[in-house]
C-alpha cells in the first residue's frame, strides 16, 4: 500500500510538470477585426479593428493599455455586402478603452468604472463573466493558435467560448457582439514575436486595415524605380536607396499603426531590424516636390 501511495504521488508530480502553462493576453502588437452591418433604408458595412496603440494610461491608479479603433465604412442599397478586402481607414484612429490583467482576470474600462470581462481562474460548473453570467462553464480543452495550444472554455451556449491569450470566438469584448447578425468577429491577430492568428470562421479572410492616409492606394509620384528597398522579406538590415540627391523624410509602421522607425536621409539609408518581431510593415517615404510612396516590409 505504501508503495503505490507513492506511485499515485509520483504519477500526480509528474502530470504537474506537464500541465498546461497559462497563457496571458497580449499587452501590444495585436488587432481583433470585426464587421457592423447597419441595414435601414441602405445598408452601412463597417469593417473595424481594436488594437493596441503601444502606450498605457493610468485610470484610478490603475495601469491600462490603450485600445484604439480604426474603421472603413461603405454604404450600398439593400442586399450591399461588400467582398472583405485589405482597405484604408475612412478616419483617423479614435481611442476605443483600455484592458488591464491581473491575477488570469481581465478588465475592460470606458470612461471612470470597468468591469470584468474574462477570468480564466474559472473552472467547470462556474459562472464565467464574459457575455453573460447565465453561462457557466461545461468543459475546458485546448485549442491550436498560431502552433500553440491555449485553454479554450467551453459554456452553456454551445455557440460561445473563452479562450487564454485571445479573449473569445466573439473578439475582445463579446458584448460587442452579442450572437445576432449585426457584428461578426473575424480575426484575431498577434504579431509579438510572429504572426500568430486565430479565426472562428477560416472561410472569412484576416486582411488588413491601413491607417487613414496609408493605403497601397495611396497616390504615388515617385515611380517604383527611384526608391529600392532591400532585401525583402529583411531579417538584419534594411537597405533603403533613392536615386535622388534631395532629402526624403522616412517612416516605418508597424501592422497596427504604431511608428517604429522615423529619420531623414539622402540617397542610402541603412535601417537595423535585427529586434523588430517578426511581421508585417509599412514603410512610408515623404518628398515635398515628388509626393508620397508606401510600401510593406516584413521582417522574419
Amino acid at each position: 500500500m505504501k508503495k503505490l501511495a507513492i506511485f499515485i504521488l509520483l504519477v500526480c508530480s509528474f502530470s504537474d510538470c506537464f500541465s498546461q502553462a497559462y497563457i496571458p493576453m497580449p499587452s501590444a502588437n495585436s488587432t481583433w477585426r470585426y464587421r457592423i452591418y447597419d441595414v435601414d433604408y441602405l445598408v452601412q458595412i463597417t469593417d473595424f479593428i481594436l488594437f493596441y496603440n503601444g502606450s498605457d494610461t493610468v485610470i484610478n491608479s490603475l495601469t491600462y493599455h490603450k485600445v484604439c479603433s480604426r474603421a472603413c465604412k461603405q454604404t450600398g442599397p439593400l442586399g450591399f455586402d461588400p467582398p472583405i478586402v485589405t482597405t484604408q481607414a475612412s478616419f483617423s484612429d479614435s481611442y476605443f478603452g483600455g484592458i488591464r490583467e491581473s491575477g488570469k482576470q481581465v478588465f475592460f474600462i470606458l470612461g471612470a468604472s470597468e468591469r470584468l470581462i474574462f477570468d480564466f481562474n474559472v473552472a467547470v460548473g462556474d459562472s464565467i463573466p464574459a457575455f453573460s453570467g447565465k453561462n457557466k462553464v461545461t468543459g475546458i480543452d485546448s485549442i491550436s493558435v498560431g502552433g500553440t495550444f491555449h485553454k479554450r472554455y467551453l459554456t452553456t451556449d454551445s455557440t460561445y467560448f473563452v479562450i487564454e491569450g485571445v479573449g473569445s470566438n466573439r473578439g475582445l469584448l463579446p458584448s460587442l457582439n452579442d450572437g445576432g447578425e449585426d457584428i461578426a468577429f473575424f480575426c484575431f491577430t498577434d504579431t509579438t514575436s510572429d504572426v500568430i492568428t486565430y479565426s472562428p470562421d477560416t472561410s472569412k479572410p484576416c486582411t488588413y486595415i491601413y491607417p487613414w492616409g496609408y493605403s497601397e492606394n495611396t497616390p504615388i509620384v515617385n515611380t517604383a524605380d527611384e526608391i529600392k528597398i532591400a532585401p525583402i522579406p529583411a531579417s538584419d538590415v534594411l537597405h533603403i536607396s533613392s536615386s535622388q540627391s534631395d532629402l526624403l523624410n522616412v517612416e516605418i509602421y508597424d501592422c497596427v499603426g504604431k511608428k517604429v522607425w522615423n529619420t531623414a536621409f539622402c540617397e542610402k539609408l541603412d535601417v537595423p531590424v535585427s529586434c523588430w518581431s517578426k511581421g508585417l510593415y509599412f514603410l512610408r517615404i515623404d518628398d515635398k516636390e515628388n509626393g508620397t510612396i508606401v510600401k510593406k516590409v516584413i521582417i522574419e
